[in-house]
């Protein structure tokens, strides 16, 4: 049985840098997720209007990222 004394036992606070985590970054974090995912929502959007030219703006976007991380792994 838990005595009443671990009950009305204080927990110890947490460290400064998961308080700064949980308070700065994680909020930064998901503000910006939610930014991408409204950013994604305008694009199928105007995909449905204009189907050839969001096609054209993935495969860009897609050449992009594939020379990001091409140039990244040969720098390693």
């Amino acid at each position: 049985m838990v005595s009443k004394a671990y009950l009305l036992e204080r927990p110890p606070p947490p460290f400064k840098a998961k308080r700064f985590m949980d308070q700065r970054v994680v909020p930064l974090l998901i503000d910006a997720a939610g930014a991408v995912e409204g950013r994604l929502e305008e694009l199928a959007v105007a995909a449905r209007r204009a189907p050839l030219c969001s096609f054209g703006l993935a495969v860009a976007v897609g050449f992009v990222l594939k020379r990001l991380f091409e140039g990244a792994g040969a720098k390693r």
